[in-house]
């Protein structure tokens, strides 16, 4: 939250119409963190969709684009040599790619 606000704060100063506190709130949105820590800890979905009035495909959207970011460190990891970062990311995408999330589409043929 802080590093949003010196954010806000900067650009304020570069003459952009933002002001820190509306910048922070656009650029932090802690509104599926709940959400996505019980998921990760094994809750199941039915049980996850109770906790919030977010759509359930927003849920879904939400928590297979946080498995790409924890790719996307991973890759980046790698390339900086870092093992623990690595490993870190890789326990975080193991956490989160489970069960109805991660099924294949019943959409496609």
């Amino acid at each position: 939250v802080a590093l949003a606000w010196q954010l806000g704060e900067l650009q304020m100063q570069a003459g952009l119409p933002v002001t820190p506190e509306d910048f922070t709130r656009a650029a932090f949105n802690p509104g599926l963190m709940e959400v996505v820590y019980h998921w990760a800890r094994g809750m199941p979905f039915q049980e996850i969709c109770e906790l919030t009035e977010v759509m359930e495909g927003s849920i879904v959207r939400t928590i297979v684009r946080l498995d790409e970011t924890t790719r996307e460190f991973r890759d980046a990891a790698r390339v900086m040599g870092d093992a623990r970062l690595f490993k870190q990311m890789m326990a975080a995408s193991q956490a989160i790619k489970r069960d109805v999330i991660f099924a294949a589409s019943l959409y496609v043929a």
